[in-house]
């Protein structure tokens, strides 16, 4: 039997994340592990959360805002101001910039966070990164999905070099 594993606001702590499933005796080749977002900012090290996820075979996640902003910038080179300066992204972008990641990682990286949907709904669970607003049904994700995939045709879907 598989075991399943749910676990959120990573934000670049790696070496939290292995601690925690190694303490909750996680078996990458046998049990799942979902991500509830927010996998980059603020921690030691973004890239090395990303890399070890998406090296995961057992890992399916769901996208944060934290994620969407990295993913904006690989797309485009464009940083929002709040995210930049505020929440993180300033020490995400000197990593990769720093690390010299290539244009083949960042689009692999920029791609897997794309195809991360806004919820994943299995037959007894509903895993989001913040929830449904107030008012709203399953259907909102499938809007929102929609212009999220709009605005990233709008930059060729091609990480910025």
């Amino acid at each position: 039997m598989h075991r399943r594993f749910a676990v959120g606001d990573i934000h670049g702590q790696i070496t939290k994340l292995r601690k925690v499933l190694k303490s909750a005796g996680f078996n990458s080749e046998s049990d799942w592990l979902y991500g509830l977002g927010d996998y980059a900012d603020r921690g030691e090290s973004t890239l090395s959360v990303l890399r070890y996820l998406m090296n995961l075979p057992n890992f399916r996640g769901v996208i944060g805002n934290h994620d969407i902003y990295l993913q904006t910038w690989l797309f485009s080179s464009l940083a929002d101001e709040e995210w930049y300066g505020e929440d993180g992204g300033r020490e995400t972008v000197e990593e990769f910039i720093g690390k010299r990641v290539g244009t083949v990682e960042r689009q692999k990286i920029a791609c897997f966070l794309r195809d991360m949907p806004l919820a994943i709904v299995g037959d007894d669970f509903i895993l989001t990164h913040g929830g449904l607003p107030p008012g709203e049904r399953l259907e909102y994700f499938d809007r929102v999905s929609r212009i999220r995939r709009q605005r990233l045709h709008s930059f060729n879907a091609e990480p910025f070099e």
